[in-house]
């Protein structure tokens, strides 16, 4: 019976849920990302309109476009991070308890304090979708390239020793980022598990010649990946599902 209760709890309607949005280092402002939040999602929700309104009127489909937009833009919470120490917290404390609270909220006895207090806004549905942009924005830096003892001595020993120094310390630096990522991969996936929440992570790609590029962060974090999806900008107009379908039908 219990387990029965906890698939109940898993499947609810799909306006229930909200997403979280989190931005991960320095690489875009609040604005920027609410600009292209809303952009998506007028885009997204305009192709959906499109199919499943073909009768209304321009005007009516434009209002209701618009409340449909707003609509769901209340249920994408964003939070910014600007550092691994800020980010190991919300991962660790702020998230596991979000993440209960929402789903108190969601049986009638939860409150909304934890969601006031890492500053994602007040809701009530529960959190389906956690988006974090980048990865590689705080975990994608190398170790100082410079050193003091080869940049004030000319001694051909001291050069070497400056370099035996500076190579250890990039292998400490590579070393403890590995061991950090293996940690965040363990606890969005225990997180992912225990909530019922899918987690989505972008990373970059890095140029290893010759025209192709491959994901940021070496094998370290290939091996934490479930899922891997590559995306590419490509020109042109994409036509809708609907559309597709009856051109191939024809």
């Amino acid at each position: 019976e219990r387990e029965r209760e906890r698939e109940r709890e898993r499947i609810r309607e799909p306006d229930t849920y909200e997403a979280m949005y989190i931005s991960l280092g320095e690489s875009s402002s609040s604005s920027q990302i609410a600009h292209r939040l809303h952009q998506m999602t007028t885009a997204r929700l305009q192709c959906r309109q499109q199919e499943h309104q073909q009768q209304q009127q321009q005007q009516d489909q434009h209002l209701t476009l618009k409340q449909n937009v707003t609509n769901a833009m209340n249920k994408i919470h964003t939070r910014f991070v600007h550092n691994d120490e800020e980010f190991m917290n919300l991962l660790q404390e702020d998230l596991p308890a979000l993440l209960r609270d929402r789903n108190r909220n969601i049986n009638g006895n939860g409150n909304s304090s934890r969601s006031e207090s890492i500053g994602i806004g007040v809701g009530t549905g529960r959190i389906g979708l956690i988006v974090l942009d980048s990865i590689a924005g705080l975990f994608r830096t190398a170790p100082d390239e410079t050193s003091n003892a080869t940049a004030t001595n000319t001694n051909d020993d001291s050069i070497d020793i400056g370099i035996d120094r500076q190579n250890d310390k990039s292998k400490r630096h590579y070393v403890k980022r590995s061991e950090m990522l293996f940690q965040i991969a363990a606890s969005l996936k225990k997180l992912s598990d225990a909530f019922g929440v899918h987690i989505l992570i972008i990373n970059q790609v890095t140029s290893k010649g010759e025209g192709k590029v491959v994901p940021s962060l070496g094998l370290s974090w290939s091996h934490c990946v479930n899922d891997r999806y590559l995306l590419k900008r490509a020109e042109g107009v994409v036509a809708s599902a609907s559309a597709s379908a009856s051109a191939s039908a024809s």
